[in-house]
């Protein structure tokens, strides 16, 4: 633990673009982005990297990788969310899942109410009285006998949506320590050496002062060790 936070601590942040008064970044698995009680966090990485006073415009979890966009105008952080949650923008993950999808059951769309906030593993839903529409939509790009690597599209921001979706369809992401099986988790760690949680912010497409940008970034290097991801994968 104290190595993998080492690396951290010595990384520099992958910058997809700077648009001066908002940057656009590829965020390691396992960095947080601002909790403190952490002894690093993406907003400490930045910042020794020159790049101050930033707060992020969309949320990924600790686990999580892929693209975050941050800003340090208060005014541009606002228009920016306002952007994001628009009907047209395109927010796009690929997932390692456990187990595979039948011949009928290769994309499609996963609709079950969740709440909007973390939940625990026995009930991963939440109360029914919490509970919001949530819709993710799915399809499978490659598999073998055991995983199988999604790309998902959500059309609702609830918190840990993707995670609960697949656990909910019994195909929990690999890596998932809160809402995964423990014994299975285990088990990948120990096959595969893969110790972080195979869910990646991918693609994400939008349009912003009428201009009209797109990011995508490929999943960390790590993921090639489970076997179901190559570089190849997504043009198969």
């Amino acid at each position: 633990m104290i190595y993998s936070m080492l690396l951290l601590i010595m990384e520099q942040i992958e910058i997809l673009q700077n648009c001066k008064t908002w940057l656009v970044v590829n965020k390691p698995a396992g960095l947080s982005v601002h909790n403190n009680e952490d002894d690093t966090n993406l907003i400490k990485l930045l910042d020794r990297q020159g790049h101050k006073g930033l707060s992020p415009i969309n949320r990924l979890d600790k686990e999580t990788s892929g693209i975050m966009i941050l800003s340090f105008d208060s005014d541009v952080s606002r228009n920016l969310q306002a952007s994001l949650s628009e009907q047209s923008t395109l927010k796009s993950y690929l997932a390692i899942v456990k187990g595979t999808f039948s011949q009928e059951n290769q994309k499609g769309s996963w609709n079950q109410d969740l709440t909007n906030k973390a939940e625990g593993r026995k009930n991963p839903l939440g109360m029914k009285k919490d509970r919001v529409k949530s819709l993710t939509n799915f399809k499978v790009i490659k598999a073998n006998k055991y995983l199988t690597l999604l790309e998902l599209t959500i059309e609702t921001g609830r918190q840990h949506q993707i995670r609960k979706h697949c656990l909910s369809q019994k195909h929990q992401v690999i890596g998932d320590q809160r809402y995964g099986d423990q014994k299975f988790n285990t088990l990948i760690k120990k096959k595969y050496l893969f110790n972080n949680m195979a869910l990646h912010s991918h693609r994400l497409s939008f349009k912003f002062e009428n201009k009209n940008y797109s990011f995508s970034t490929p999943p960390p290097n790590s993921w090639m060790a489970l076997e179901v991801y190559n570089t190849s994968s997504l043009n198969s």
